[in-house]
């Protein structure tokens, strides 16, 4: 996952020797906060939508819970 991130931009990646093993240290980029940003947004939406749903306060429902 975090090397497909940094192909599409949303992280870039800085390799270190330490110990003589690599290792890679990610930054988010300002492409990967915008995307960060959008999926809360997006996951917002949708839990409202399922508990809105669960709680019966979905649009059209004929809830006892109401």
């Amino acid at each position: 996952m975090l090397h497909s991130l940094e192909e599409d931009g949303a992280l870039k990646a800085r390799r270190k020797s330490v110990n003589g093993r690599e290792r890679v240290y990610y930054t988010v980029t300002t492409k990967g906060k915008r995307r960060l940003e959008h999926l809360s947004d997006e996951w917002k939406r949708v839990s409202l939508g399922v508990n809105s749903a669960l709680n019966g306060n979905g649009a059209g429902g004929d809830s006892e819970h109401a």
